[in-house]
């Protein structure tokens, strides 16, 4: 044999490392600066004023839209009732009726005395 020693050397035993996954970078949640949220909040309570705003004139313009076709049906009653008085006006002036109602209480026309009045 030969001089030289010759160490056993035990069987190395793969050791099995886990993979590690590739690392990501984590990114972190940005949190809102008191700034912000106070500019948030002031922009939010804006719009809720604005909102509501357009909400009451909507309400008001709707009860003055009623409130005018209410007194256009009034006056249209109105010119109706005043016709029909215009027509009786009309009808009760008539030279000819005035003329039956004047004989009828015995007056009698004198032509010289006649005056014609225009309307």
């Amino acid at each position: 044999m030969s001089n030289l020693a010759y160490q056993v050397q035990p069987k190395r035993q793969q050791q099995f490392e886990p993979k590690t996954k590739p690392q990501t970078k984590v990114k972190k949640k940005r949190q809102i600066t008191f700034g912000e949220k106070l500019l948030l909040s002031f922009l939010l309570i804006l719009g809720t004023i604005g909102c509501t705003l357009i909400v009451i004139n909507q309400a008001t313009i709707f009860q003055y839209n009623n409130d005018i076709q209410t007194l256009e049906g009034n006056i249209a009653n109105q010119e109706k009732i005043n016709g029909g008085l215009e027509q009786e006006i009309t009808e009760l002036s008539k030279p000819e009726r005035i003329l039956k109602i004047a004989t009828e209480q015995g007056l009698t026309i004198q032509n010289n005395n006649v005056q014609i009045i225009g309307h």
